[in-house]
């Protein structure tokens, strides 16, 4: 199973946003979160600590292709394919950031402009040829947009 992980500075960030919508385009997805904040409108499974979302994912192997996982902790314990950081502006970044933000593959923040290309690169590697071209672009498409109302709000 492939996994993108999600994390950020701090919370209302719009990750909830983005893992919404790669898992409307991306087929065989589940999304998932590690958190302490529930949210009645919010329908992904939440878990509470990382521990239990590995255990998770290990039953969730066989029916689904790619997790999207919420959370900065979980990626003390595992290598995602994708590592996507949104970056605001709390001052001083939580040490769980700080860790994410070294290892991103990408950073969206108020001060940088992903090109398509800066983005594909990063998000064919989920694909290996399984999906469609299609399901690519609609990848790169969400983040970038997501990417274009993160400035809006951020400016």
């Amino acid at each position: 199973m492939k996994k993108i992980v999600i994390g950020s500075t701090q919370r209302h960030m719009g990750k909830t946003t983005l893992a919404r919508r790669l898992q409307q385009v991306i087929p065989k997805s589940i999304w998932l979160k590690i958190g302490n904040h529930a949210d009645t409108q919010k329908t992904e499974p939440l878990f509470h600590h990382a521990e239990e979302l590995l255990d998770a994912l290990k039953k969730y192997e066989q029916g689904y292709d790619v997790a999207i996982i919420e959370s900065n902790a979980i990626l003390r314990h595992i290598k995602p394919d994708l590592a996507i950081f949104i970056k605001g502006p709390a001052i001083p970044m939580k040490e769980s950031a700080v860790f994410v933000s070294t290892i991103a593959d990408i950073m969206i923040d108020a001060d940088t402009a992903l090109t398509v290309e800066d983005i594909s690169s990063k998000v064919s590697s989920l694909f290996n040829g399984k999906q469609p071209k299609s399901g690519l672009g609609e990848c790169v498409r969400v983040i970038l947009q997501f990417q274009d109302e993160f400035h809006q709000t951020t400016q």
